[in-house]
């Protein structure tokens, strides 16, 4: 393996950054500050995979190839705006499926509301640190898939995920009695007791194709860091996460970098 530093790369669309200015007076709630290192409970979270295996197509790792160029359909002029070199990469969600559905829509939500609740039923104290992150995780996922759903076919998302009035900023959930934002989630509870770990960011999808993947099963304590390096791997190595602007480099699959926090690798192929 050849470990390189010089090497030219552009973070693309990536709104995982960590926000250090809003975390720095934050602290996470007593509630969820404490962990059994020893424990042998788990969360079963059967139903979320069920829904996800179900609504979520894996396309596979990105070839880096641009996608064909977009026609206009007979007898019109109009055609969609895409992002050639992004366009293949990606799981896919099946919004569709939830468009009109009501029954569908009612057991996402429901998938979230009993999620919100495990807290109130065995205290997180109880679980291990695994066992929690696979909580958050899977807590945050399906939240951002729930505020989607309740606003798709809307395809600009802008509104609703960037600013201050976006769905991360909104105290969208009630874990332990605790109004809490998914920023509060990713900023304050992820950061704070996983010392800032880089890779968790690979695991908390954004709903736009430059974030991380969504997957089709849902995270469980036992297999989360493979889980969550298999997704940083995919996202890193598609025209998504970098891309190089030196020619030399195109033979390379990208594992690991230093850039500022996040740690990438530069691996030959």
């Amino acid at each position: 393996m050849k470990y390189f530093s010089s090497a030219i790369l552009i973070l693309t669309g990536f709104l995982m950054v960590f926000d250090i200015a809003n975390a720095a007076n934050s602290t996470v709630p007593e509630p969820f500050q404490r962990f059994d290192a020893d424990s042998k409970y788990a969360i079963n979270y059967d139903d979320l995979t069920a829904m996800l295996k179900t609504v979520v197509v894996d396309v596979g790792r990105s070839s880096r190839e641009k996608a064909a160029p977009s026609h206009a359909a007979t007898g019109t002029r109009m055609k969609a705006s895409v992002k050639r070199s992004t366009q293949n990469e990606a799981n896919r969600f099946y919004y569709e499926t939830f468009e009109g559905n009501d029954e569908a829509q009612q057991l996402l939500k429901g998938i979230q509301k009993s999620l919100e609740q495990v807290p109130t039923e065995v205290s997180l104290e109880y679980f291990s640190r695994d066992e929690q992150l696979a909580y958050w995780l899977n807590l945050y996922n399906v939240t951002v898939l729930n505020e989607i759903v309740q606003v798709y076919p809307k395809r600009n998302l802008k509104k609703i995920l960037v600013g201050k009035k976006s769905i991360f900023s909104k105290k969208l959930l009630t874990v332990a009695g605790i109004p809490l934002s998914l920023n509060d989630i990713q900023y304050t509870i992820l950061k704070q007791n996983y010392d800032n770990n880089p890779l968790i960011m690979y695991g908390l999808y954004q709903g736009n194709i430059g974030g991380p993947n969504i997957r089709k099963n849902a995270y469980t304590g036992k297999d989360v860091h493979r889980a969550l390096t298999n997704n940083a791997i995919e996202f890193i190595n598609s025209n998504r996460g970098t891309q190089s602007k030196d020619e030399k480099f195109s033979g390379y699959r990208v594992c690991m970098i230093e850039i500022e926090s996040i740690s990438l690798i530069l691996m030959q192929i």
